[in-house]
C-alpha cells in the first residue's frame, strides 16, 4: 500500500534460537494430554452439581510461551456439519492418520498457545505472532489494494483495513481469504505448513540477519509439517503404490499449504513434488466431488506465482482449468455491466494465434473497465452476490491467461506446432514464431504488472518480471537476427510494442540510461520505420493508438506519455 509504509520489527527473544521455539513430540503429546483430561472434567462435571466441586478437577500452569496475538476468525457452524461429516469420517478413520483427522472442537474456548489454531498444539512465540499480524494486516490487504482493484472499484476508502472495512468489495474478498486461510488448518501438520508459508511471505522484506533467522525457522516448521504427512500417508491402505492422487480433503488441504510453503521459499524441488501431487489430486478431486472451486484458485493462484517467476508451465492443465470454470465465467458475463465492444474487439492482426488472439481480447475486455470514461459506478455491479461473481471473473479469468500464455511460450519455443489459422497447414517461418512468442512473453508481463503487484514498503513481493523481461530479451534478439526483412515491416507494430513493454520496465525500475537494452532497441525500431516509411509517425501519441491494439493502459505508472517522446529522442543510433 503505498499510502502507509508497514514497520516491521524481528522479534527474537533472549537465548531463544530457532530450535528453541519448536514443538518437540513431548510437548505435542503433553499438550493433547491435557486436552483430553480437560474433555473429560467438563464432560464428568456435567452430570455433578455444580456447587460441588469435581474431585477429577486440576489446574494446570500456562504453557511457556503466551500468545500474544489471536486471530479473529468466524467459527465454523459444528452443529450443522456434524451429521453430514460423521459418515465420512468413518469412512475415512482407517485412511488418515490422526494428524490428519478433522478434530473435534473443545466445550469452550481456550486461550493462550491454542490460539488462533483451534486446539492444535503450536506454540504461537513471537516471531508466529508477527507473522500473523504481517499477514493480516500488510499482505492479503496488498493483494487487493493493488492499481487494476482501485481503478476498478474506486479507491475513495483508501487502504484496506480487513477487519473494520465491510463495504468495499477488494476489502471484504481481503477479509475472507484471511478467515479460510485460517479455518482451513484441521491438523497441527497443516497449521506448521501455514505458518512455514506465512514465514516465507515475509522474510523478503526484512534485513538481512532476520530474514535468515525467519527461513530458518520456516525450514523447522516445513520440516515437521512434512514428517507429519509421511507418518499420515505411511497409514493409507495403499501407501506402497506408486499412485500420487490424494483422495482425503485433509491431506489435499496440507499438500496445498506445504506447496504454497515451498512457492514462497523458492524451493524449486518441493514446488515441483507438491505441486505434481497436489495438481492431479485436486483435479481428480474435483471431479469426485470433493474438492470445490475456491480450493483449485488458490491453489492454480500460488501455481501462477511460481511459475511466471521461474518461468515454468504450470501444474495445473489450462485447458482442464478453462473446462471446470467456464460456468461461472458464463453466469459472470451475463450480469457484467456493459462495455462498449470497440474497447476489445478491434485487436491488432499480427496475433496470428487464435487463442493467443481470445487471450489478448479478453485481457483487453477486463482492462476496459479501469480506463477513464468506461468505469461503472459502484451502484453498476449490483447487489453483493453479483459484485462477487464478478470479482471471480476477474481472478479467475487472469489466472487462466497466465497459465495458458505459458503454456503457449513453451509450446512454441519447443517446436510444438500451433496452428495459425483455421486450417492452416504450414509450419511457421522462424520470424512467424519468434514473434508469436514474444506476443505471449509481452502480454504475460503486462498482466502481472497489471493485476498482481502486491507492494508493502514500496517493494513488489509478487514481481516476476525479471525473469519474463530475461526471456523476453532473449525473443527479440533472436527476431532481429531471423527475421525477414519483409516479416520485420509486416511485423513492426508487434515488435514496436514488444519494445515498449521492455522499455517501460526499465523506466519503471529506474535503470540507468548507460544500462537499458530495451529503450535503445525501441528508439532504433521507431526511427528506422519511419526513416523506410513504415510508419509515417515517431510520436507518442501515433504509437499510443497502435499499442493500444495489443494492450496498453494510460494509468500504468510510469505513463508512455511521460517518457516515449525523451527516449526516441534520445537513442538515435543503431545498437549492436
Amino acid at each position: 500500500m503505498a499510502e502507509a509504509s508497514i514497520k516491521i520489527v524481528f522479534q527474537l527473544g533472549q537465548g531463544q534460537g530457532g530450535q528453541d521455539g519448536g514443538i518437540s513430540v513431548k510437548e505435542r503429546r503433553s499438550h493433547a494430554a491435557r486436552i483430553g483430561r480437560l474433555s473429560s472434567t467438563q464432560a464428568a462435571g456435567s452430570t455433578v452439581n455444580k456447587n460441588q466441586p469435581s474431585k477429577h478437577t486440576v489446574r494446570y500452569p500456562a504453557p511457556r510461551t503466551q500468545a500474544l496475538y489471536r486471530l479473529c476468525v468466524r467459527k465454523p457452524n459444528y452443529a450443522s456439519s456434524s451429521s453430514s461429516g460423521s459418515k465420512s469420517n468413518a469412512s475415512d478413520s482407517s485412511s488418515s492418520s490422526d494428524e490428519e483427522r478433522q478434530l473435534t472442537p473443545p466445550p469452550v474456548v481456550l486461550n493462550g498457545n491454542s490460539d488462533p489454531f483451534a486446539m492444535l498444539p503450536i506454540i504461537i512465540t513471537p516471531l508466529v505472532n508477527q507473522c500473523l499480524t504481517f499477514m493480516r494486516e500488510a499482505l492479503y490487504p496488498s493483494i487487493y489494494y493493488n492499481s487494476f482493484f482501485r481503478r476498478l472499484y474506486g479507491s475513495s476508502h483508501g487502504p484496506i483495513n480487513v477487519l473494520q472495512d465491510s463495504t468495499w468489495l477488494p476489502a471484504q474478498t481481503a477479509r475472507q481469504d484471511w478467515g479460510t486461510a485460517a479455518s482451513s488448518l484441521t491438523s497441527e501438520g497443516q497449521a506448521m505448513a501455514c505458518i512455514a508459508s506465512f514465514l516465507g511471505n515475509m522474510a523478503p522484506l526484512m534485513p538481512e540477519a532476520g530474514r535468515l533467522k525467519i527461513r530458518r525457522e520456516a525450514l523447522i516448521y516445513t520440516t515437521k509439517s512434512s514428517q507429519l504427512l509421511r507418518r499420515s500417508l505411511d497409514k493409507l491402505p495403499n501407501a506402497g503404490s506408486k499412485s500420487v492422487l490424494l483422495r482425503d480433503p485433509s491431506l489435499i488441504t496440507h499438500v496445498f499449504w506445504l506447496f504454497r510453503a515451498a512457492v514462497f521459499s523458492e524451493n524449486k524441488s518441493s514446488v515441483a513434488v507438491h505441486g505434481k501431487v497436489l495438481a492431479q489430486s485436486i483435479m481428480q478431486g474435483f471431479n469426485e466431488g470433493f474438492v470445490d472451486h475456491l480450493m483449485i484458485i488458490q491453489a492454480i493462484n500460488a501455481d501462477c506465482d511460481d511459475a511466471t517467476k521461474f518461468m515454468r508451465r504450470t501444474h495445473f492443465d489450462p485447458d482442464w482449468y478453462r473446462t471446470i470454470i467456464q460456468p461461472i465465467w458464463a453466469m459472470a458475463e451475463y450480469i457484467l455491466p456493459p462495455i462498449p465492444e470497440t474497447a476489445y474487439v478491434n485487436i491488432n492482426s499480427t496475433i496470428e494465434i487464435p487463442e493467443l488472439r481470445e487471450i489478448f481480447t479478453n485481457s483487453l475486455h477486463q482492462a476496459a473497465y479501469c480506463e477513464d470514461g468506461m468505469q461503472v459506478p459502484h451502484e453498476a455491479w449490483g447487489p453483493l452476490e453479483q459484485r462477487q461473481l464478478a470479482f471471480a471473473w476477474f481472478v479467475t479469468q487472469s489466472e487462466y491467461t497466465m497459465s495458458k500464455l505459458l503454456q503457449i511460450y513453451f509450446d512454441l519455443q519447443g517446436g510444438n506446432y500451433v496452428p495459425y489459422q483455421t486450417g492452416a497447414q504450414q509450419a511457421p517461418t522462424p520470424g512467424q514464431r519468434l514473434t508469436q512468442i514474444g506476443l505471449a512473453l509481452g502480454l504475460l508481463y503486462y498482466v502481472r504488472v497489471l493485476g498482481h503487484e502486491t507492494k508493502i514498503n514500496g517493494q513488489d513481493i509478487r514481481d516476476s518480471s525479471p525473469e519474463i523481461i530475461k526471456h523476453l530479451r532473449s525473443t527479440m534478439q533472436q527476431v532481429s537476427v531471423v527475421a525477414t526483412e519483409d516479416e520485420k515491416q509486416h511485423y513492426r507494430e508487434a515488435h514496436a510494442w514488444v519494445y515498449f513493454l521492455g522499455a517501460f520496465e526499465e523506466e519503471r525500475k529506474g535503470i540507468p540510461p548507460t544500462s537499458t537494452w530495451f529503450q535503445r532497441r525501441l528508439a532504433e525500431h521507431v526511427n528506422v520505420s519511419r526513416e523506410k516509411s513504415w510508419n509515417t509517425s515517431s510520436s507518442w501519441i501515433g504509437y499510443r493508438r497502435i499499442f493500444r491494439t495489443f494492450l496498453y493502459t494510460d494509468w500504468a505508472y510510469p505513463s508512455g506519455f511521460a517518457w516515449f517522446d525523451r527516449i526516441v529522442t534520445m537513442y538515435t543510433m543503431p545498437v549492436s
